[in-house]
C-alpha cells in the first residue's frame, strides 16, 4: 500500500559525485494511514539501490516514525515526535544505502497524520 497523497519529482545533480547512471529525487507526501509499514518509494529494480540524503517529518500528534529498508529492516529511526507543530529534519552527507533492488518504506506506531519530505539517489548498485 502506498502513502495517501503524494507528488514526486526528479531533482538536477548539485553533485559531481554522483555515479553515472545515478538520478537524484524528491517525494512530499502525507498519510495517516501507517501503522503498518508503508510503501514510500518503490523498488529501483534489479542492479540498482535507494540512497536516503535527507528527511523532514512533521505531525500533529505524538508518534513514532521510521524509514525502513524494505518492509521489515530500520533504516533510519524510530524519530520520536513528541507534541503537535514538531518538525524532524536531517540531512546525510554521504546517505543511507538501502538494499539493493529493495523498496523504501515508512512505518509509524500509530495511524496519525504527518508530513514527509524525503530526498533520495536512484543508483546503480
Amino acid at each position: 500500500m502506498a502513502l495517501a497523497a503524494s507528488n514526486t519529482g526528479v531533482l538536477r545533480n548539485l553533485s559531481q559525485d554522483l555515479p553515472p547512471g545515478a538520478t537524484r529525487h524528491f517525494k512530499n507526501a502525507s498519510d495517516n494511514n501507517s501503522a503498518t509499514a508503508e510503501s514510500l518509494v518503490a523498488s529501483p529494480g534489479a542492479g540498482r539501490k535507494l540512497i536516503l540524503t535527507h528527511i523532514t517529518v512533521g505531525t500533529l500528534t505524538a508518534q513514532s516514525i521510521s524509514i525502513l529498508d524494505g518492509a521489515s529492516t530500520v533504516l533510519y529511526g524510530p524519530v520520536q515526535l513528541e507534541a503537535a507543530g514538531i518538525i524532524h529534519s536531517k540531512d546525510f552527507k554521504w546517505g543511507l544505502e538501502l538494499t539493493a533492488a529493495t523498496a523504501m518504506y515508512v512505518d509509524s506506531d500509530s495511524d496519525a497524520l504527518y508530513h514527509m519530505y524525503i530526498e533520495y539517489i536512484d543508483a546503480p548498485a
